[in-house]
Order: C-alpha cells, then sequence, then structure tokens
C-alpha cells in the first residue's frame, strides 16, 4: 500500500490553501475508504456517510498528519474509527455467524478454491463478500485490509490499534472461517446448479 511522492505534494499544497488539491486525494481513496466502512458497517448508506465523516475528519486536521505512517494508513485509520463510532452509536446488533474451526478438514481450501475457480471473477467475487458478510466486523475488515487491499500486518495493527500477533491470530482464525462459509455456499449453489 504505498502512497508514493504524490500524496505529500498534494497534502503540502492543502496546507498552504489549496483546498481544490483535496479531491485528489479523495478521488484517490474514496473506494479504500468506503471498503473498509462497509465492512464494518455493513450498510451502503451508513458506509457512505462514515466515508464522508472520514474525509472531512481527516481534512480538519490534516495539519497533525506527522508523516510517521503513509497517508493511506492514516486515512485508514480515520476510516476505521469513524466507522466503529458510528456503529457504537446505532448499537445494533448486527448478526453473525458461530463456525466450528475446529473440525477443520485440511483438504477444505482446495476444494473451495477448485469452485471458486469454476465461477467468473464478478461470481468469486460475490461469494467472497456475502462469506466475509457473515464474519465479525473486525475479522471481515482485517481480512479485506489483508488480502484485498493488500496492507501488511503493521500496517493494519496502526488503523486498529491491535496489536501485530493478535492481527496474525485474527488473520489465520478468520481465514478458517471464511474457507467454512464458503464451502457451505458453494456447495448450496453446486446444488441447486445439479
Amino acid at each position: 500500500m504505498k502512497d508514493g511522492i504524490s500524496d505529500n505534494i498534494y497534502i503540502q499544497k492543502i496546507l498552504k490553501g489549496d483546498t481544490n488539491a483535496y479531491a485528489v486525494l479523495v478521488n484517490k481513496y474514496k473506494q479504500m475508504v468506503f471498503s473498509v466502512s462497509v465492512r464494518i458497517l455493513r450498510n451502503n448508506e451508513d458506509a457512505e456517510e462514515s466515508a464522508q465523516d472520514t474525509f472531512l475528519k481527516a481534512y480538519n486536521y490534516l495539519n497533525e498528519y506527522n508523516g510517521k505512517a503513509s497517508f493511506s494508513t492514516w486515512l485508514y485509520r480515520i476510516a476505521y474509527t469513524s466507522a466503529i463510532s458510528k456503529l457504537r452509536m446505532k448499537k445494533t446488533n448486527i448478526r453473525t455467524e458461530s463456525i466450528d474451526t475446529d473440525n477443520f478438514d485440511i483438504e477444505e481450501p482446495v476444494w473451495v478454491d477448485n469452485s471458486l475457480n469454476l465461477l467468473e471473477a464478478d461470481e468469486q467475487r460475490k461469494y467472497i463478500d456475502l462469506a466475509l458478510e457473515k464474519l465479525e466486523e473486525t475479522e471481515s475488515l482485517i481480512l479485506s485490509l489483508f488480502y484485498l487491499d493488500g496492507c501488511s500486518v503493521s500496517e493494519i495493527s496502526e488503523i486498529t490499534n491491535l496489536s501485530r500477533s493478535n492481527i496474525k491470530v485474527i488473520l489465520f482464525r478468520s481465514r478458517k472461517k471464511l474457507l467454512i462459509i464458503l464451502k457451505k455456499l458453494l456447495k448450496e449453489e453446486i446444488n441447486i446448479l445439479v
């Protein structure tokens, strides 16, 4: 997840009063911020609102960005805390699926991979998204950040305020749960087609 020099150039322009330069950063990171928000809030409307809050907060606190972390990591952190705050305010009880990972067969991933490979790319993504929705918010977010957005364990730790070892454990357990859910979803799809 590299920002490159261009982010710093735009940040300097914004800090010098060029508010139009912020549109470039918003366009560059709007999908990333929305992805974080929707993984936590599980509702497009709430995620869009949280994403807007994120960009507003980032703009208002841009002078506090110190460059120790990449701009994208700093922005992810704001997106994460904004979405978590919104989730807490709503005080909703989001249903998650309890999954037994103790009896997880080592050959399960091969079966899931083979089944996914039979599907078109958009269908693969649909099943992965459906499976991610059945995980707890933190599990879904960490898997998305690591596998879909290419964040490192260190970056995820910075974003979520969880330790690196905790992130690794969550990645391991969540991946197992995701594969179990995918297997169930794919078996149902194959049974429908047969």
